[in-house]
C-alpha cells in the first residue's frame, strides 16, 4: 500500500511538471506498438505517455518473466496499461478526486457515475478505465495478455490472469516509475 500511495504522488508531481516522451522515447514505442495500439497510445496525454514508457523499459532492463525471458507482449501491456484514461475527460483535479474517492465509492454507484454529465461522468469514466483499457486493446486486437493487464493491473496479483511472475515485474515497474 506504501508503494502504491508513493507512486501516486510521484504521479502527480509528473502531472503537474508536464514531463513529455522524448523523441527517442516516441521511436522506441513505435517499434513495440501494432500500428492499432500505436494509435491509441498517441492519444494518450504526453505525461501519461512518459509514464508508459518509462514503466516499459523499466520492464525490458529489469527482469525476467517466464522461464528466464520477458515476453514478447510484456513490453505492450506495460506501455498500454493506463490507455483506458484517454476516454474519461478527466483532468488533474478529476484524476485526484477519482483516486480520493475510489476506495469508498460502491461499485454500482461508480458504474452509474460513467454516463452523467460533466465532471461526474469524467470522474466515473475514469474509475472505470482499467475495463475500458482492456475494451479499447481488445479492438486494436491486442494479444490477450496485454488486454488483460489493463483491466487487471490494479487487482490483487490472486485475481490475475497473467502469469504471477511477469505480473509482479510489471507491478513493480510501474510502482517505481513516476
Amino acid at each position: 500500500m506504501m508503494a502504491r500511495s508513493r507512486h501516486l504522488v510521484r504521479r502527480f508531481v509528473q502531472t503537474v511538471r508536464g514531463r513529455e516522451p522524448t523523441p527517442n522515447d516516441l521511436e522506441w514505442v513505435a517499434g513495440r506498438l501494432s500500428s492499432a495500439e500505436k494509435a491509441l497510445f498517441d492519444r494518450m496525454t504526453a505525461t501519461d505517455q512518459a509514464h508508459a514508457v518509462e514503466v516499459a523499459r523499466l520492464t525490458e532492463c529489469c527482469g525476467a518473466g517466464v522461464d528466464g525471458r520477458t515476453p514478447d507482449w510484456a513490453i505492450p501491456a506495460a506501455l498500454l496499461h493506463d490507455i483506458g484514461k484517454i476516454e474519461s475527460g478527466t483532468g488533474v483535479a478529476g484524476r485526484v478526486i477519482a483516486t480520493i474517492i475510489d476506495p469508498m465509492l460502491p461499485a454500482r454507484i461508480a458504474a452509474a457515475m460513467q454516463s452523467a454529465p460533466g465532471m461526474v461522468g469524467a470522474i466515473g469514466r475514469h474509475l472505470a478505465y482499467p475495463a475500458r483499457g482492456a475494451s479499447l486493446l481488445g479492438a486494436a486486437g491486442s494479444n490477450q495478455h496485454v488486454r488483460s493487464w489493463a483491466a487487471q493491473h490494479h487487482l490483487p496479483s490472486a485475481e490475475w490472469t497473467v502469469p504471477v511472475e511477469v505480473g509482479q515485474l510489471l507491478q513493480s515497474a510501474d510502482d517505481r516509475a513516476s
